[in-house]
C-alpha cells in the first residue's frame, strides 16, 4: 500500500509539473531545479510525457489540419510524435544552432503562450534563414514550382499570375481574377503551392497535417517518398509508383478493363519502384530546388531539366536502343512511323479527376463531388497546339511526340462561379485549350496490354496501318467523353445532375477538339 501511495503521488506531481510548463498556466521554480525565468524549448519538446499532458489539457492546440493535398494523404500522426524534438537532434549542426535561431519566440518562458509568442513562427521563410548557409540553394528557391505562392495573398497581381492553370482560363474582367483568386484560396489550392525547405526535409507538409512524421524534427537531405513527396502527390503519384490506397474495384470498373476484356487483371507498381527508386531519383536537387529558368508562373513540363525516359534509357546507347523493332518505329523523332510518347506504350491506366476543388457554395462549408476514375487516354500531342507554342514554347520543343497519353484534371466550366453568385461565369476562356492535358503516369511496365500483341495492340494489322476499332478505347474520342459526362458525372451521387453535365459536355467537347481522335475511327479512315 505504501509503495503504491507514492507511485501515485508521483505520478501526480509529474503530471502537474507537465501542465505547468507547458500548459496556459503561469509556473514556478519546479521540484527540479528549473529557473524561476521559465522553461526553455527542449524541456517541452524533448519530454513526451509534458507533451502528452499539454495535448490533453488543450486538446486543439495542436490539431493538424490539412488533407492530403492532390486527394492524396497519409496515416495521420498522433499523440505526441507531430511535435516531439529527438533529443538526439539537439546534438546535430542545426540542433546546435538553438530553436530561437530558426524559429524566434520567447525563451525561457513560463508557459506555451509565452513561448510562442513574440516573433514566433512554425515555418521558417527559407530567404531569411535557410539562407544564411545555404544561399547558392535558396537564391532560386522561389523559381519552384513548390513555392509559387509563397509570401503572396489572393489580393496580390502576381497572386494571380503565378495561378497558370487557370489564370489562362479566367475571363478578361479584373473581377473575374478577383473571384478566381478567393477560390484559389478558400479552395486550399494555394496552400499546396507554398512550400518551404522544411516541407521536404524535416516535417510532413503543411497541406498533410504537419508535424514531424515520427522523425523527431531531425533534417533528412532525401526527402522519404511516403512522409513527403506522396503526402502532397499521393491522390495521383502514390497511387501509381506504389499502389499505395489504389481502389481495385475503380481499375476493375474502368472502360479499359471492360473494353479490351482483361480479365483478373491488376495493376503492377511502376517498374522503378519495383527497383527500389526514389522519387528524388528522377526529380533531383537541381530541378527541384529551382536552379534554371524562374518557373513560378509556369508549368512544369515548360522546364528543360524535367526528367525524361531518353535521359536513362537512349541517351549514350542509341544504337542499342533503336535495334528494337518498335522503338526504330516510334520512339524516333526521325523515324518512318508517328513520333510516340514512351508512356503511349509503357504505362499503365492511371486515377483521372472530375472533381472540382472548392466548396459547391464557395464557402469551403460543403466538399465537391467526388468523382474519380481510372483510365488510359492516347490523344494527338496537346503540347503541339499553338496555345502551348505560344505560352510555353519549351514544352514542345523537349516533347515533339506527335501523341501522347493525356489525364483529366480537376476543372469544370463553373469550378469557380459559386464565389461569384449571379455574374457572369469566372472561367469565360474555359474552352481555349484542352481541358485532357499532356501526361507521365508513373505506372511504367516493359510489358503493357499495349504491348501485348505487338503492333495489333493498337492496330489491326501485325503490319501496322489503321487502328483497330476494337482498341478504341484505349484513344480519347468524343463518344467517350459523351460517356464520361452522361454516364459517369451526371449520374454521379452528389454531382452536377445530368442537365448541367450536359452543358458541361458542350463545353468538353469543344475545348479537347484540336486533340480528339475521331477521325481515325471514320469508316474511310486510311489511318
Amino acid at each position: 500500500m505504501t509503495n503504491r501511495f507514492y507511485l501515485l503521488l508521483g505520478l501526480a506531481g509529474a503530471m502537474a509539473f507537465a501542465i505547468f510548463a507547458c500548459g496556459t498556466q503561469e509556473n514556478e521554480q519546479n521540484a527540479e531545479g528549473v529557473a524561476e525565468g521559465g522553461y526553455t524549448c527542449q524541456q517541452c519538446h524533448t519530454n513526451k510525457a509534458l507533451l502528452k499532458a499539454s495535448l490533453e489539457a488543450e486538446p486543439t492546440h495542436h490539431k493538424p489540419k490539412g488533407g492530403g493535398g492532390c486527394g492524396g494523404s497519409v496515416s495521420r500522426f498522433s499523440g505526441t510524435d507531430p511535435i516531439y524534438v529527438d533529443p538526439a537532434f539537439l546534438d546535430t549542426v542545426h540542433g546546435r544552432m538553438g530553436c530561437q535561431a530558426c524559429h524566434g519566440g520567447v525563451m525561457p518562458a513560463k508557459d506555451r503562450d509565452e513561448a510562442h509568442s513574440g516573433d514566433f513562427h512554425k515555418d521558417v521563410d527559407p530567404n531569411k534563414v535557410c539562407s544564411q548557409c545555404h544561399e547558392d540553394i535558396t537564391k532560386n528557391f522561389l523559381h519552384n514550382l513548390h513555392t509559387k505562392f509563397n509570401g503572396l495573398k489572393p489580393k496580390d497581381k502576381e497572386f494571380i499570375k503565378r495561378a497558370t492553370v487557370h489564370e489562362m482560363r479566367v475571363s478578361d474582367d479584373e473581377q473575374s481574377k478577383e473571384f478566381l483568386a478567393k477560390g484559389l484560396e478558400q479552395g486550399g489550392c494555394a496552400e499546396c503551392h507554398r512550400a518551404t525547405c522544411g516541407s521536404c526535409h524535416i516535417t510532413l507538409p503543411e497541406p498533410s497535417g504537419g508535424g514531424f512524421p515520427a522523425t523527431g524534427h531531425m533534417f533528412s537531405k532525401q526527402p522519404s517518398d511516403v512522409y513527403n513527396c506522396t503526402a502532397c502527390h499521393g491522390g495521383r503519384k502514390g497511387k501509381e509508383y506504389m499502389l499505395s490506397g489504389y481502389s481495385a474495384t475503380e481499375v476493375k470498373d474502368s472502360d479499359v478493363v471492360k473494353g479490351l476484356g482483361l480479365k483478373n487483371y491488376k495493376l503492377k507498381r511502376d517498374v522503378h519502384y519495383q527497383k527500389g527508386m526514389h522519387c528524388s531519383d528522377c526529380h533531383n536537387e537541381n530541378w527541384m530546388h529551382g536552379a534554371g529558368p524562374d518557373m513560378a508562373g509556369s508549368l512544369r513540363y515548360n522546364d528543360p531539366k524535367l526528367p525524361k525516359c531518353q535521359d536513362c534509357h537512349v541517351t549514350g546507347q542509341e544504337d542499342k536502343f533503336y535495334e528494337q523493332r518498335m522503338h526504330a518505329m516510334h520512339a524516333n523523332p526521325d523515324g518512318p512511323a508517328p513520333y510516340l510518347q514512351c508512356e503511349v506504350c509503357h504505362a499503365q491506366m492511371y486515377p483521372n479527376c472530375l472533381s472540382c476543388h472548392v466548396s459547391p457554395k464557395g464557402d469551403g462549408s460543403e466538399p465537391p463531388p467526388d468523382y474519380k476514375f481510372y483510365t488510359f487516354k492516347i490523344a494527338k500531342n496537346p503540347l503541339k497546339l499553338d496555345f502551348y507554342k505560344t505560352h510555353f514554347p519549351e514544352m514542345g520543343k523537349e516533347r515533339p511526340y506527335d501523341y501522347s497519353l493525356v489525364r483529366r484534371p480537376s476543372v469544370v466550366p463553373d469550378t469557380f462561379d459559386a464565389y461569384r453568385p449571379g455574374g457572369p461565369t469566372v472561367l469565360g476562356h474555359y474552352t481555349d485549350y484542352p481541358t485532357w492535358k499532356y501526361a507521365t503516369p508513373h505506372t511504367i511496365a516493359l510489358d503493357t496490354p499495349q504491348t501485348k500483341d505487338g503492333c495489333k495492340g493498337c492496330h489491326a494489322s501485325s503490319g501496322g496501318g489503321k487502328l483497330a476499332k476494337d482498341k478504341k478505347v484505349l484513344f480519347l474520342t468524343s463518344d467517350y467523353l459523351d460517356d464520361l459526362f452522361t454516364n459517369g458525372l451526371g449520374k454521379v451521387k452528389g454531382g452536377p445532375g445530368a442537365a448541367k453535365a450536359a452543358k458541361y459536355l458542350k463545353k468538353e467537347l469543344e475545348a479537347n477538339k484540336p486533340i480528339l481522335m475521331d477521325d481515325f475511327f471514320k469508316e474511310d479512315s486510311g489511318k
